[in-house]
């Protein structure tokens, strides 16, 4: 199977290369200035066994990190105040996994994934390449993998205001703080994941929430760790970290997904609305909410959240 993934990860680093893409291990940055752009591959292993990879992309700005006072790793897609995963940005909009199981099926996924990557993936972020172009997303409404509190916040630093505008609530900037003896594990786990190694990132979260069995966040990072290979379990931990941090908008949309891919829709169409009320209008909730209500077969509630009058 690490066969298998190498034909992924050579096939993805020679079509970004000549973009001006360089690669470590299954991440790839692309300094712009200001700006730097990442592509990282996320495998994982499928119920049936298989292998599986999706893409996670990310953009970084240097001079939002120096008037935050924040030092986000350089190389880490998820604190990215733009990250999004490849399927969000495709027509499907939703989480797209590629399977595999032998190197036919690795040469495959490599051809899939570069032509999603270059059709839906670069442009996206060629559209929020430049600090300028990422102050006119977040000033037209756009909230790419962040929650709209956020955006305000980010917003109001470039412009050199109070980091909490009037009205706004403050939230913390990834990743927050913790207990002492939460946060050496909590941080080496969300780091290992950062590099897409799961099976060394897990033991560091256990440590985390053994640390502090009441922090959401261990919770959270946790369950990210574990699904899709371990669901149960994920899900289990989700429904805790909602019991101790209901307010938790990322909790709420994780439990969401993991309902929704385990084909428990009305319970998955709950958590949406409760991410929706906490943040109107965040895109991760309306689409899952959308895909819900298109499997139960309700298209006229679909098509309510699609204009924007969610249940």
């Amino acid at each position: 199977m690490r066969n298998c993934t190498d034909v992924i990860v050579k096939a993805v680093q020679s079509a970004l290369a000549p973009l001006g893409f360089t690669g470590r291990g299954r991440v790839f940055s692309r300094r712009l200035d200001d700006i730097t752009l990442l592509v990282g591959l996320q495998k994982d292993t499928a119920s049936d066994g298989a292998g599986q990879v999706t893409v996670n992309l990310g953009v970084h700005s240097r001079a939002l990190a120096e008037r935050l006072d924040w030092n986000p790793p350089v190389n880490s897609v998820g604190d990215a105040p733009w990250n999004a995963r490849i399927g969000e940005l495709m027509p499907q909009k939703r989480d797209i996994w590629w399977k595999f199981a032998s190197r036919q099926d690795a040469a495959r996924v490599s051809n899939e994934i570069v032509e999603s990557l270059l059709r839906y993936g670069l442009p996206a972020m060629d559209a929020v390449s430049s600090l300028e172009q990422l102050i006119s997303f977040w000033q037209a409404g756009g909230c790419q993998g962040i929650p709209d509190a956020l955006r305000l916040r980010y917003l109001a630093a470039l412009k050199g205001q109070p980091a909490e505008p009037a009205g706004v609530p403050m939230i913390p900037l990834p990743p927050p703080g913790g207990c002492p003896e939460l946060e050496p594990h909590l941080a080496a786990g969300i780091r290992l994941m950062e590099l897409l190694e799961y099976d060394r990132a897990i033991p560091e979260l256990r440590e985390a929430l053994r640390a502090a069995p009441m922090s959401a966040e261990a919770h959270l990072w946790l369950a990210r760790a574990l699904f899709p290979q371990y669901r149960r379990e994920a899900r289990r931990l989700l429904e805790a970290a909602r019991e101790i941090a209901p307010g938790s908008l990322e909790v709420r949309l994780e439990l969401g997904r993991v309902l929704s891919e385990a084909g428990r829709l009305d319970a998955a169409i709950v958590e949406y609305q409760a991410a929706l009320s906490l943040d109107p209008g965040n895109e991760r909730a309306e689409n899952g909410l959308e895909l819900c209500y298109l499997a139960l077969g309700d298209e006229m509630a679909a098509a309510r959240v699609r204009s924007g009058v969610a249940h």
